[in-house]
């Protein structure tokens, strides 16, 4: 990804924080999602946004 970026090696670093911020945030919210919402609700569209990050990540073409 660095070569095809054009982008330094250390901006992998922004990314890897990022996802992990949003991995904490989503995990203190998911109780109360849970006495909100169905799990199964949860579940799908959890798979849903994460389908839509992996394609976000593969249609980038710029940092």
């Amino acid at each position: 990804m660095q070569s095809s970026l054009n982008v330094p090696s250390s901006y992998a670093g922004y990314i890897s924080m990022t996802i992990s911020l949003m991995t904490v945030i989503s995990s203190l919210f998911s109780p109360h999602l849970i006495k909100k919402m169905a799990v199964k609700w949860i579940v799908i569209i959890s798979i849903a946004l994460t389908a839509c990050g992996l394609l976000g990540f593969f249609s980038v073409n710029q940092y």
